[in-house]
């Protein structure tokens, strides 16, 4: 059985770690592209101790929960790794983080993963400037995909890159259903609607699904209305 495929970041991130006293690691991007995968093959091969804790496993998180994931990675003494997955779930996790950055007499190596741009970039701006390294982690180039699953270019124009869907070409209405439930509505519900205040959510779906049909097109304000019905629709547009 050939091993699973490694993206070009976790080499980059390994690097990254294994130097003195490196800064925090942000891993962002959008969601299933790879980014808790790479880091945990990075974990599997690591010679030193670490902790892996995710915030999307606790129904409620705060501050505390932060200082507790910091406290058992230092039970590991000097030089742990700390990874937290889905930080942006911690209220105010960015200035929890610098308190306890600033302040640690044992230096921890930290990497944060995070799904929601948005809100990670919000909280490095305003509190972790000069202590953290960003990478962005991007959808799959048709050279990965080439390399780990043999497409070809039609089958990456069609398809996309999603690794997580393609076990789900066979059955198109699968595979859409997979796009739009697993990765298309997660933004939608969880970045933009939970970030930006939108009057009608539902016609905020109705419009991203109509202009998805639209890829790389213009098209016209009055074309769009005829297609929204619903109130609200020209505030909605504009």
């Amino acid at each position: 059985m050939s091993s699973p495929y490694e993206r070009a970041f976790v080499a980059q991130l390994e690097k990254r770690l294994c130097s003195e006293a490196p800064l925090i690691q942000v891993l962002t991007g959008p969601r299933q592209v790879g980014k808790t995968t790479g880091v945990r093959q990075l974990l599997a091969r690591t010679s030193g101790n670490y902790h892996y804790a995710n915030a999307d496993d606790l129904l409620v998180t705060d501050r505390s929960w932060l200082l507790e994931q910091w406290q058992k990675a230092q039970l590991l003494g000097v030089g742990a790794l700390l990874v937290v997955d889905e930080i942006q779930k911690v209220p105010n996790w960015s200035e929890a983080l610098k308190s306890l950055w600033d302040g640690q007499a044992r230096r921890l190596r930290v990497v944060l993963l995070g799904s929601s741009s948005l809100q990670i970039q919000s909280g490095l701006t305003e509190s972790l400037a000069g202590r953290f390294e960003l990478t962005r982690v991007y959808h799959w180039t048709f050279t990965e995909l080439k390399d780990a699953f043999g497409y070809d270019l039609e089958r990456y124009l069609l398809y996309g890159g999603y690794p997580g869907a393609v076990a789900f070409e066979g059955d198109f209405d699968r595979w859409y259903a997979y796009l739009k439930d697993a990765i298309v509505e997660a933004v939608i519900g969880k970045d933009i609607l939970q970030n930006r205040k939108v009057a009608n959510p539902a016609l905020f779906r109705q419009a991203f699904e109509i202009l998805c049909r639209y890829p790389a097109q213009e098209i016209s304000y009055t074309k769009l209305l005829g297609q929204l019905q619903d109130k609200g629709n020209t505030a909605l547009i504009k």
